[in-house]
C-alpha cells in the first residue's frame, strides 16, 4: 500500500512470537513495539500459527472474535479470513463512527459492510443508508451518455453493488421505496447534514482529498461514515480528471490512531477462484 505520502497502514499489525513472550504477554497484558489505538494485533507462534486477535483501545489490548452478520436479505454470513475478522469487529464497534476498509476487488469490502448496515437498520441502531459513489467511469470505457428519469433511475448503475445483496432490482426498490436507502449524487451534498444514518461511501479510491473533507464534514447525530476503498481500482488520471488523485493514502496518514477511527485493509481476494485469477494479471 506504498504510495507518495509512504503510508503502509493496513490497521493491524502481525506478531509471531516465542512461547516466553507469549507467557509474557498473557500475564502483563503488554507488548513490546510501537501500537496506535485501535490498531489491531494479530498474534502468531513462530510458525505462523494465529493464535489470538487484539485491539488496543483506550490503552489496553482487548480480545476480539465471534462476530457474524444476519439480516432478513442473506443467511449468517461468517469471516472467511483473519482480515475478515477485524473488519467484523469494526463493523460491530459504534465507539469508533469512522472506518475506513481498503483492500482488493472481491474481499468483501462493499458485500459486507452492505449486509452490516442492512443488520443494523433491521435492528433499530441506524435509521437509513445513505449511499454515495463518484459518478466516474471506469477507466478505459466511454460515457453512455446522459440517462434518463428521476435521480434514482440516474444512479441505478452505481446502486447494482446493492441490488446485488438484497436479491435484486426488487430487494433494491424495497429499499428505496421504504425510505431506508437514499443514493445521493456527491454533487449535492454540499450543505446537507446526514443523522441517525450509515453513511457508506463506495469505491472511495474515486476521491479527492477535498471530496473527503467534504464527506466527512456532512456526518451529523447519530450516524457512521464506512470509507470503502482499493488502490489499484482508482479511475482518476483520465478524461477530465487528469490533475486529480485518490485522496484515501493522504486521509489514513492524517486520520490513524485518533480513538474515532477505525482502518483494516483486506489483501484476499475471496469472491471465487476465477476471480481471484485476477491477481495474476498485476504489473
Amino acid at each position: 500500500m506504498n504510495n507518495e505520502y509512504g503510508t503502509t497502514y493496513t490497521g493491524y499489525q502481525r506478531l509471531c512470537l516465542s512461547e516466553e513472550e507469549l507467557a509474557e504477554f498473557y500475564s502483563e497484558n503488554t507488548i513490546r513495539g510501537d501500537f496506535l489505538e485501535n490498531e489491531y494485533v494479530v498474534l502468531c507462534d513462530q510458525q505462523g500459527q494465529v493464535l489470538d486477535l487484539l485491539k488496543l483501545q483506550d490503552g489496553y489490548f482487548v480480545h476480539i472474535g465471534g462476530h457474524v452478520i444476519k439480516n432478513q436479505w442473506t443467511e449468517t454470513i461468517k469471516p472467511r479470513n483473519t482480515e475478515q475478522k477485524l473488519m467484523f469487529d469494526a463493523l460491530d464497534d459504534r465507539t469508533t463512527p469512522l472506518k475506513i476498509f481498503t483492500g482488493t476487488y472481491g474481499s468483501g469490502k462493499s458485500f459486507l459492510t452492505l449486509n452490516k448496515a442492512l443488520e443494523l437498520i433491521e435492528r433499530g441502531h441506524f435509521a437509513k443508508i445513505i449511499y454515495l459513489r463518484n459518478n466516474i467511469n471506469v477507466k478505459g470505457t466511454e460515457s453512455i451518455g446522459a440517462l434518463p428519469g428521476t435521480i434514482d433511475d440516474k444512479q441505478l448503475p452505481w446502486l447494482l453493488p446493492i441490488a446485488d445483496v438484497v436479491g435484486g432490482l426488487d430487494g433494491l426498490e424495497t429499499l428505496l421505496n421504504s425510505n431506508e436507502l437514499e443514493a445521493v449524487p456527491l454533487g449535492f451534498i454540499r450543505g446537507r447534514s446526514f443523522n441517525n444514518s450509515i453513511i457508506i461511501s463506495d469505491e472511495s479510491e474515486n476521491l479527492t482529498r477535498d471530496l473527503y473533507q467534504l464527506i466527512i464534514g456532512r456526518v451529523g447525530e447519530g450516524s457512521e461514515l464506512w470509507f470503502l476503498s482499493d488502490f489499484r481500482q482508482s479511475d482518476y488520471g483520465v478524461n477530465k480528471f487528469k490533475t486529480f488523485e485518490d485522496g484515501t493514502p493522504f486521509m489514513i496518514d492524517r486520520l490513524k490512531g485518533n480513538r474515532m477511527v477505525s482502518v483494516v485493509n483486506l489483501p484476499t481476494t475471496e469472491r471465487s477462484k476465477v476471480a481471484n485469477l485476477s491477481n495474476l494479471l498485476d504489473d
